[in-house]
């Protein structure tokens, strides 16, 4: 996580928790921190199950808000937000090795995949 000078108003102590289990999902702490200028967060993706795989290939950052952080028994989540990010792929196979995403505030992000399906608000 790069946190850049000015991105905080005073002194704070950040706490970043894995969830562990099956899913790349963080608790990020103080919640609600809102910063000045965008923070940005690194996962390598290697070590991840999707790895290598089109699912893998498809990661994208997405926030999930308080009541809404559980995971489904059918793998589904239901974020309020994905996030601007970027993925860096390699080799011949183009396989992706590194997703970096812009956070502006704190709170639970979970790297997600597969398939999407729109809700509401999706253009037209």
């Amino acid at each position: 996580m790069n946190i850049p000078s000015g991105a905080l108003s005073a002194p704070t102590t950040i706490t970043v928790v894995s969830k562990g289990g099956a899913y790349v999902a963080y608790e990020m702490l103080p919640h609600g921190l809102q910063f000045l200028k965008p923070v940005t967060a690194v996962q390598g993706l290697q070590n991840t199950a999707t790895y290598g795989t089109d699912a893998g290939n498809a990661v994208r950052t997405a926030y999930l808000p308080e009541g809404s952080d559980a995971i489904g028994v059918d793998d589904s989540a239901s974020p309020s937000e994905l996030e601007a990010a970027t993925t860096y792929f390699t080799g011949p196979q183009h396989v992706a090795e590194t997703h970096v995403w812009i956070i502006n505030h704190f709170s639970r992000y979970i790297l997600i995949s597969n398939v999407w399906v729109c809700v509401e608000g999706c253009g037209g």
